[in-house]
């Protein structure tokens, strides 16, 4: 492939780019009111809210039952008896509801026939342990019957499906199409959300909210939608050769620059920190959970001030925090050992691996992989994430050697 061809290519794109910045900045698609005031990716208390909101028969949208029985339509439609499900105002909505030992569920709606829909939704995060056999298990608990009057969607970004862990038991696995249903944001919750933008033609404040909900789905799914793809497109399609060439070094590329920048983290971390610290950058950041982990020697076994990918550093959304060891008894021993250390009460959420997580920067989002090929930007960049690092190990780092004694 010839350089020169490729450099053009690249030229006509970058022009093409120039000219939507304006775009986008005339139909201010740019000023989108979710991305202000939340982080993008928070399931909890932006997606789930804000869909939670929605299906609320009383919720302050006014619209009463039409969102709910919007999406009972579009997502119910074509499924078995078992998956029914009335729309009326008995219909309660829940987020965040716990089922005791069974665990958490994103969002729950009940009506007073006990017939029930679980939406477990998951942006970014990690699936859990048998996550969706407890909640069809919990499912069957309300009825009594093996086939609950109950309906389990697993909704992702693109419909994705779930996690081996989550789905299989002592190798009986839940079937997809059977005991739960895959869905998407970037399909059918956009669709219903059309839906819903045509019923709330009257009620402006509502309808303007849903659209920026919209845009903003858009983004995260990458189909942000102008006249400027179609250009793209044919450029591209002009320059089929050229643009294959690009594909296959972009990602080497954005791997190679993110295991730079984490080395420049790791030499950060390490020029503050003393000799008994140890710090180890995994080789191969294109595999899945893998970062840079900090060690004191004084600690317990496996327990490690650690950040990480979900599920990989280059190209997805970024934690770090306290990880744990397999033995849940001894994460909930640290857990309680750290409860009285003041930065941990900062927002610090809890998972399968991590005792203690919270988000640090996302390399899933345009805006934040190119701060890591900018040098003004990755220096900053470098210098957050390794003061964070480092205050937390410093945090903890006698309440954790004083455990092992």
């Amino acid at each position: 492939m010839n350089s020169e061809n490729l450099l053009s290519l690249l030229k006509k794109i970058e022009h093409v780019l120039e000219r939507n910045e304006e775009i986008v900045r005339i139909k201010k698609e740019s000023f989108n009111i979710f991305s202000i005031l939340r982080k993008e990716h928070d399931e909890e208390k932006l997606h789930s809210a804000f869909l939670a909101e929605l299906l609320n028969c009383k919720g302050s949208h006014g619209l009463k039952t039409t969102f709910c029985k919007l999406f009972v339509k579009r997502f119910l439609i074509d499924k078995p008896v078992s998956s029914q499900f009335t729309v009326d105002e008995t219909v309660k909505v829940r987020k965040e509801k716990s089922i005791g030992d069974l665990g958490q569920i994103d969002i729950y709606l009940e009506n007073g026939e006990k017939e029930i829909i679980i939406i477990e939704n998951k942006i970014y995060a990690e699936d859990q342990e048998e996550q969706l056999i407890r909640y069809n298990n919990h499912l069957k608990k309300i009825t009594g019957k093996e086939k609950h009057k109950g309906t389990l969607i697993y909704l992702t970004l693109n419909g994705d499906l779930p996690a081996e862990i989550s789905i299989n038991s002592r190798g009986n696995t839940l079937k997809e199409g059977e005991v739960y249903y895959c869905r998407s944001y970037k399909v059918d919750i956009i669709d219903w959300l059309n839906d819903c933008l045509k019923e709330a033609a009257d009620f402006p404040f509502v309808r303007e909210t849903i659209k920026q909900y919209i845009i903003l789905l858009k983004k995260l799914t990458h189909q942000l939608e102008n006249e400027v793809m179609d250009d793209i497109r044919k450029i591209i399609t002009e320059n089929y050769e050229a643009a294959k060439a690009i594909e296959a070094s972009v990602k080497n590329v954005e791997l190679d620059k993110t295991t730079s920048f984490l080395k420049d983290i790791k030499k950060a971390v390490i020029n503050k920190l003393n000799a008994n610290w140890s710090i180890e950058l995994d080789t191969d950041l294109s595999k899945a959970y893998t970062g840079i982990k900090i060690r004191h020697k004084h600690w317990v076994d496996n327990i490690v001030v650690k950040l990480q990918g979900e599920s990989k550093i280059p190209w997805n959304s970024v934690i770090y925090g306290i990880a744990g060891d397999k033995n849940k008894s001894k994460n909930a021993k640290i857990k309680e050992i750290l409860s009285n250390v003041e930065i941990l009460k900062l927002d610090f959420k809890e998972s399968q691996h991590f005792i203690f997580y919270k988000y640090i920067f996302d390399s899933s989002t345009d805006n934040e992989i190119k701060k890591i090929f900018s040098n003004s930007e990755r220096e900053e960049l470098v210098e957050k994430v390794s003061e964070k690092l480092i205050a937390l190990s410093l945090a903890c780092e006698n309440v954790l050697a004083m455990s092992k004694k």
